[in-house]
């Protein structure tokens, strides 16, 4: 419930001109959803999301391959080329884990991919999905995706779990996630095609 304080601020907090009231803290740990048949048999799974943008760097100067007691050398100039964005899911318990490429990361993006990880899984009653807590990350970014029946279908098919504020480490996703980068995405790519095809041939005999 909203709590009431002497001076209308928190222990500390100098004297606000604004309303008495303040907000109860948001709950780290937040479900959402209808009410779930107990009686049907529970196919729960528990993947991590994440996401990362990554910038787009073009050379200057053609770089110098490795040779025979020579490393290789590319010259400390650059050219920019733009940014994109990675989302990641990670199911660790299973070993999977799915990821796509996107030009920005807005609420449809987010929406977007949310509905490509409840097709990976159709066969699950709750998609009990760990993330951070970002502004994008609300239900109505499914309203603005899709038609109401399907963004509230689509909805309850989750289970949302927010990792703490300075906590996101505790998201296995975000493990995936720099293990990727460091493998094959940490070094100069300039277009979003040739990332995308970078990270395919990673991904590609993974589960």
């Amino acid at each position: 419930a909203w709590k009431r304080t002497a001076a209308g601020n928190r222990p500390g907090e100098k004297p606000s001109a604004r309303g008495l009231l303040r907000a109860p803290p948001v709950p780290h740990h937040v479900t959402t959803g209808t009410v779930r048949d107990k009686t049907a048999p529970d196919r729960r799974i528990t993947p991590g999301f994440n996401k990362t943008p990554r910038q787009l760097i073009g050379e200057t100067r053609q770089p110098v391959a490795m040779a025979p007691g020579r490393q290789a050398r590319e010259d400390y100039e650059y050219r920019r080329c733009g940014t994109c964005n990675v989302f990641m899911a990670t199911e660790p318990l299973a070993g999977r884990r799915m990821t796509k490429v996107t030009e920005r990361k807005t609420k449809i993006d987010w929406a977007r991919f949310l509905a490509d990880i409840a097709g990976r899984y159709q066969d699950a009653t709750t998609i009990t999905l760990v993330m951070d807590n970002l502004s994008t990350h609300r239900p109505g970014a499914l309203y603005e995706a899709y038609p109401p029946d399907e963004a509230k279908a689509l909805w309850d098919r989750f289970e949302f779990v927010y990792t703490p504020k300075h906590g996101s480490w505790l998201n296995v996703a975000e493990v995936e996630l720099n293990v990727m980068i460091r493998q094959c995405l940490n070094r100069r790519i300039d277009c979003i095609e040739v990332l995308r095809a970078t990270r395919s041939r990673r991904m590609a005999g993974l589960p």
